[in-house]
């Protein structure tokens, strides 16, 4: 999940007349003139405590950013805007305009602005004082924070490992605005002793919850005493998952990418039925009475979608190691599982129907514009996104238009954290792609709202089994279904040397 940060002390600023920019040589004109309007200061500060901030579900805690954090970051694609807005882009590090070092104290950093209106303000905004802080988009690696609970019944994340620093941005507020923390914190209790502490603070009749039950069933291999077993909620002789441990998977809160995020996805309560779903449509419009009396419809047809939810199984292997070993958080391992399987069936089922699309060719980049500009209808435009394979992204990554710009522009609010023509990119890997599609196409532009949709029971089965000689755990069921909505919301496209 993106996550955006301010910093109270960013010691931003800008040359001073203290210290003068370097005069050079204007050879059209043979007079003096300034370089560009050079900022700096540090974006990241190690070890600064925050102020309160309140996670999206209203639990209040305080974030630290420890020394370290930031080592693992590749800083290649690394952009400096303004108030975290793309259009506004002052420096980058590919451009060369924007340079970045750690030291002890964080991420410093030297950006050479582009003298351009927005920019211009920028500095003399700093220059006067009135914009002192940055404020910088980033993802914290897998195991990357910790969570302690203090004294005052709050939380302080700690965190040690960030994955992915995507932007950096001078900003207006210098505070930690509720809006700007994203943090998803339904799961930052991880470890035993503190579950067992928040349960004993929750159930103060002792009561066995359904999170109990489910890690209590899972250490006994199945093997359950009366009373925690009526704790389990079940169904044809099979347990049923709590909400809990089902909601994250299907939230889609992992770090992998999952497309169902972007189609239209609906909860049911049936096996079966339909959906009723407004086509796009850029024609219908307004008419007058004595017009209305000649056209036998004007209303925008509605399309009923079909569906069936089918039953499909999977694996959550747990290990007698893991089983037996107190320390295990047994529950977060199950989530962990249950998000990768639903992330993976999710995708594999809606390429499958996106490669069924009308197909395109297109060899060159103009191919590409054509396909968007004119073949897309114009109504999804704003809404489309591109979803491309590895190859095809590495391919694009590479190229340049006329004036040596790459064309896929730094984009943190798309999956990819790219855009493409002003489009979000979501990149697959080939071995997933191969798997889903078996033709040529290695491009799919649609908009995803318009051409699928997704049905959950959001119910999963599980009892314990032993799979083979190694390996034992929980066999699964779930009950979904995934069909294509519109023919036309976009294309299957092959691109390039495929094509």
């Amino acid at each position: 999940m993106l996550e955006q940060r301010f910093l109270i002390n960013a010691e931003l600023r800008a040359n001073t007349p203290e210290q003068p920019a370097k005069p050079t040589q204007d050879e059209s004109t043979g007079g003096a003139k300034t370089d560009a309007n050079v900022i700096q200061g540090y974006a990241v500060l190690y070890e600064q405590e925050s102020e309160l901030l309140t996670g999206k579900d209203g639990l209040k805690f305080t974030e630290v950013i420890h020394k370290g954090a930031l080592d693992n970051v590749d800083f290649s694609n690394l952009v400096m805007i303004y108030n975290h807005d793309y259009k506004d882009v002052l420096a980058s590090v590919k451009a060369g305009t924007l340079t970045v070092e750690l030291d002890d104290k964080g991420l410093k950093f030297k950006a050479t602005l582009p003298g351009t209106s927005v920019s211009d303000d920028v500095y003399k905004n700093i220059q006067a004082g009135n914009l002192d802080s940055m404020s910088f988009g980033f993802t914290v690696s897998d195991d990357g924070s910790a969570w302690t609970q203090t004294d005052d019944g709050n939380y302080k994340r700690e965190v040690n490992s960030i994955a992915n620093l995507y932007e950096l941005s001078v900003v207006t507020l210098p505070a930690y605005p509720d809006t700007n923390v994203n943090v998803d914190t339904r799961s930052l209790i991880t470890n035993k002793k503190e579950k067992q502490d928040m349960f004993k603070s929750v159930n103060t009749n002792d009561e066995v919850t359904p999170v109990q039950a489910m890690e209590a069933y899972i250490r006994a291999a199945g093997n359950l005493d009366a009373e925690t077993r009526s704790a389990l909620t079940t169904e044809s002789g099979k347990a049923v998952m709590p909400k809990e441990v089902i909601t994250p998977a299907y939230e889609l809160k992992d770090d992998g990418l999952n497309l169902a995020e972007f189609a239209t996805a609906e909860n049911v309560s049936m096996g079966s039925g339909s959906l009723p779903i407004v086509p796009a449509d850029d024609t219908t419009t307004l008419v007058t009475k004595a017009e209305a009396e000649e056209l036998s419809d004007t209303d925008l047809a509605l399309k009923e979608v079909e569906y069936k939810v089918e039953t499909r199984a999977g694996r959550i292997v747990i290990s007698d190691e893991a089983k037996d070993d107190s320390a295990v958080d047994i529950i977060g391992l199950c989530k962990k599982q249950l998000q990768r399987l639903v992330r993976n069936t999710d995708n594999q089922n809606i390429l499958k129907l996106l490669a069924t699309l009308p197909g395109k060719t297109a060899a060159s980049l103009d191919d590409l514009k054509t396909i968007f500009n004119v073949n897309l209808n114009s109504s999804l435009k704003k809404t489309s996104m591109w979803i491309v394979n590895a190859t095809a992204f590495n391919t694009l990554d590479q190229l340049k238009d006329n004036e040596g710009r790459y064309l896929l522009q730094p984009d943190v609010t798309a999956p990819s954290g790219f855009s493409l023509l002003g489009q979000p990119v979501f990149m697959v890997s080939d071995r997933a792609w191969k798997a889903a599609i078996t033709g040529k196409a290695n491009m799919i532009l649609a908009d995803m709202s318009q051409a699928v949709a997704v049905f959950r029971r959001n119910q999963v089965s599980y009892n314990w089994e032993k799979f083979d000689s190694y390996a034992q755990g929980l066999a699964i069921a779930t009950r979904d279904d995934y069909k294509l909505i519109d023919t036309e919301a976009g294309f299957a496209i092959t691109f390039g040397a495929a094509a």
